[in-house]
C-alpha cells in the first residue's frame, strides 16, 4: 500500500482562500466535501454577505488545520487526487465566472436605472 504524501498547510489554505473547498479537495476529501464549502460561501456571500466571510475563513483555517492534523498523525492522511484537485478549480472558476457575469448585470441594470429613471410598465 502507498502512503499518501504529507499535505502542505499553507498550501491548503492558499487553495481554500481562492476558491473556497480548493483545500479541502488537496487534503483527499471528495469534491462533492468541496463544493459544499463552495456553495455554502457563495450562497452565504450573496444572501447575507457576513455569513459567507465566516464560512469562506473557516474553511481556510480548516484546510490549514486539517493538513496540520493529517501531518502529525492524528487523522488519517488521504491522497491527492490530482483529477479532482483539477476538475474542483475548474468547476470553481466557471462559478466565479458566473456570479461575476451576474454581478456585472446587476450593476449595469442599477446603473441604466438611475440613468434613465424608471420605465413606465
Amino acid at each position: 500500500m502507498v502512503e499518501a504524501e504529507k499535505k502542505n498547510p499553507q498550501t491548503a489554505a492558499i487553495a481554500s482562500f481562492l476558491i473556497p473547498g480548493l483545500g479541502q479537495v488537496y487534503e483527499g476529501e471528495s469534491p462533492i466535501v468541496g463544493l459544499f464549502w463552495l456553495v455554502g460561501t457563495i450562497v452565504g456571500l450573496l444572501f447575507c454577505f457576513i455569513p459567507g466571510i465566516a464560512v469562506w475563513l473557516y474553511g481556510i483555517y480548516n484546510a490549514h488545520h486539517t493538513a496540520e492534523l493529517m501531518n502529525s498523525g492524528q487523522l488519517p492522511q488521504k491522497a491527492t487526487k490530482p483529477g479532482d484537485v483539477k476538475i474542483f478549480a475548474i468547476i470553481g472558476i466557471i462559478v466565479y465566472a458566473i456570479c461575476l457575469i451576474i454581478i456585472i448585470l446587476i450593476a449595469l441594470a442599477v446603473i441604466g436605472i438611475l440613468i434613465y429613471g424608471k420605465t413606465r410598465y
